[in-house]
């Protein structure tokens, strides 16, 4: 019980919150920013310039599956396994280069951004509807008399009801805390599959 009520006063869920209300816009520009630049590279590949933009768009990605890494490990608080090995760092540019094509992590990063979008959303839509459920419920009595509060499958129209709402609205905050929790264990685990190298003794930063 006493880890049960007790979420209310640790900083984990409300990070959670605060995670997944960020996820909506940075998966929209995630999105569209990657998708027009793709596109345009794979159209202009006959003039050559396409490569030019295709080689800025994979460092790009690169660089934006670091920093949902570095968010992962910050709002998730999970540990995730570094995005390359420290052997690599001696090798020459060239080689640097194949190895980052062939590394999994990078492609697998791609597809994380590209993820964000639809969970972004997912994200955004629950976190504020719950919201807004919870903050409706709690302030009913003291504002069922000038406003309408109409649930779909119930209206609240006296103060007796009212109060029951706002009782079922702190009662409700807690459950819903945790379910913010453990929606940020799924999307840590997600990011620690497809934002981490593959090897058989990871290292953790």
């Amino acid at each position: 019980m006493r880890n049960f009520f007790g979420i209310i006063a640790k900083p984990e869920p409300w990070l959670n919150i605060l995670y997944n209300l960020i996820s909506f816009p940075l998966g929209i520009f995630y999105f569209v920013f990657l998708l027009t630049g793709i596109v345009l590279g794979l159209s202009l590949l006959i003039i050559w310039i396409g490569i030019v933009i295709l080689l800025f768009m994979m460092l790009i990605w690169w660089y934006l599956s670091v920093f949902e890494r570095e968010l992962a490990i910050l709002f998730c608080r999970v540990k995730i396994a570094a995005m390359k090995r420290e052997e690599d760092e001696g090798k020459s540019i060239w080689s640097k280069f194949v190895l980052h094509l062939k590394q999994p992590v990078t492609w697998k990063g791609l597809l994380f951004l590209f993820m964000k979008f639809p969970i972004g959303i997912l994200q955004f839509v629950i976190t504020v509807t719950l919201i807004s459920v919870i903050g409706g419920l709690i302030s009913a009595p003291f504002t069922y008399s000038y406003t309408d509060i109409d649930f779909g499958f119930f209206y609240i129209s006296t103060l007796p009801l009212a109060i029951c709402c706002c009782v079922l609205g702190i009662i409700l905050i807690f459950p819903v805390l945790h379910l913010f929790n453990f929606i940020s264990i799924i999307l840590g685990q997600l990011a620690s599959v497809l934002l981490g190298y593959e090897s058989q003794h990871p290292e953790f930063d």
